[in-house]
């Protein structure tokens, strides 16, 4: 019964779309059912039509303190609905992020040269963001959505680095918020490299079993050796080169705790195929090479899935 009513009340809506009836009782039923079904793209569309009609007759024909009372409502009204549908109904409803993007891009800010300002509250939605992302910390709509309302806003990149540390030290795992770090790190400074290695290798020592943390460190390392690296002479820097070293050094200090840690010899493998390439000594390490092919065969062992990749390191590592 329930469904052939909104089956009923969709077609009615599509037919006043058809019509071309941009009234108010047509604004409100697309409000209707949009609360219940928050993915119905073409009453989403509908609806942008009928505001882009309201926010033009707001400017044709009321006074400016009137208009921007208006405009301010149209845009609480609208921002509070897709709130409602994300939080609600669907937290990875595509069109409901989007229309809460068109709404701030379209109204949120009046461009009037002599009344230039912001409508829409840009602190609220970076808050409405981080209790989303505190209910699911890899929803890729939000982090998008997060990242047009700071690129509206004006933001410093330290600061962005600082929200991700809260979350991270809240949960190791969250690889959004390690992946988020890469967007913002000025990979041309070494000093912000080491640092970046030091923070990762507190995580790694709390979870080593955890890849997110792993994962974020290789990309690291390939941050360390990609820049100042000359690919004819296969040199870097002695800054760069120590910083392999004391990487190499930590996995040593971790794998004498975690003796079968797959992560731990997987980032030391690839540590070693730096070392390989640009010729990095480490004292505890004769042969690089050697070196090398003996963890391959390990990892064999304690990762069996993946045995075939390590046998093509193996080869590459023997060229």
């Amino acid at each position: 019964e329930k469904f052939g009513k909104l089956r009923k009340l969709s077609e009615i809506a599509l037919q006043c779309y058809k019509a071309k009836d941009y009234s108010e009782k047509s604004f409100n039923l697309t409000t209707k059912l949009l609360s219940i079904n928050p993915d119905f793209h073409t009453l989403w569309n509908y609806r942008r039509i009928i505001l882009k009609k309201t926010f033009s007759e707001a400017l044709q024909h009321s006074e400016v303190d009137n208009q921007e009372a208006q405009i301010k409502n149209l845009i609480e009204a609208e921002l509070k609905l897709t709130a409602d549908c994300i939080a609600n109904r669907n937290p990875k409803s595509y069109s409901s992020w989007y229309h809460r993007r068109w709404i701030v891009e379209h109204f949120g800010r009046n461009s009037d040269s002599k009344n230039n300002h912001q409508r829409a509250d840009l602190k609220s939605e970076l808050a409405l963001c981080t209790k989303f992302l505190s209910l699911d910390e890899r929803n890729f709509h939000c982090w998008n959505y997060r990242s047009f309302i700071l690129k509206e806003k004006g933001f410093e990149p330290s600061d962005e680095i600082d929200f991700t540390n809260s979350l991270i030290e809240r949960n190791f795992s969250n690889y959004s918020a390690w992946h988020r770090r890469t967007l913002f790190l000025d990979t041309n400074n070494i000093e912000t490299l080491k640092g970046e290695l030091e923070f990762v290798s507190n995580a790694i020592f709390t979870e080593p079993a955890d890849q997110s943390c792993w994962i974020y460190h290789r990309w690291l390392i390939s941050r360390v050796v990609s820049v100042d690296a000359n690919p004819s002479s296969y040199t870097i820097t002695e800054d760069r080169a120590t910083a392999i070293r004391e990487q190499f050094i930590m996995c040593q200090e971790l794998l004498e705790l975690e003796a079968n840690s797959k992560w731990a010899m997987f980032a030391q493998l690839f540590l070693l195929q730096v070392m390989v390439r640009f010729g990095i000594q480490v004292e505890t390490v004769i042969e690089p090479r050697t070196e090398a092919k003996n963890l391959c065969l390990k990892l064999k062992d304690v990762d069996p899935l993946h045995s075939n990749y390590y046998d093509f390191v193996n080869e590459q590592i023997a060229l």
